[in-house]
């Protein structure tokens, strides 16, 4: 589908923003830097996603971005944490990302936001590199260890 066939989705506004933007919610500490270039946006996200900035990152994605291309790659590495509100704007960005004939794919993502996409299943509804059931090539990170930051596993002492 061309981007002339595209159907706009609601609350879209005015023209694709310029190449590069950065959008950021400040209190929180997220940063969203947006690249467009050849029909295509590459979204690099750093900080903390949570119910403080969900929506923030949500807008970011679907904004204007996705009017105005036929791909939108994201790049979670660089996010500290992340919950199910972020999971919920990543999920809204793919639906419009569908409806707008756009396809949205995440290209890397933190050990925090894989430990809520292994849980919940949903990594391959977001074409996640490396993910069971995704055409993407792997990650070339090596897998990350599964304690959170700041625990500590316990120790077990025989006696």
């Amino acid at each position: 589908m061309s981007a002339a066939e595209r159907r706009p989705f609601p609350g879209a506004g005015a023209e694709a923003a310029p190449n590069p933007q950065v959008i950021t919610h400040p209190s929180s500490g997220l940063i969203v830097h947006l690249t467009h270039a050849d029909g295509a946006v590459w979204a690099t996200v750093s900080g903390e996603i949570d119910h403080a900035n969900a929506e923030t990152f949500g807008r970011a994605l679907t904004g204007n971005v996705l009017r105005a291309c036929d791909r939108l790659e994201v790049d979670l590495s660089r996010v500290d944490f992340f919950d199910c509100t972020g999971l919920n704007a990543l999920l809204k960005a793919g639906a419009v990302a569908d409806r707008t004939g756009a396809t949205l794919r995440l290209s890397d993502v933190s050990p925090a936001v894989r430990r809520v996409l292994d849980l919940t299943g949903t990594g391959p509804l977001l074409g996640l590199a490396g993910m069971a059931g995704t055409d993407a090539a792997p990650s070339d990170r090596p897998p990350q260890p599964r304690t959170p930051v700041g625990h500590r596993r316990a120790r077990v002492h025989a006696a």
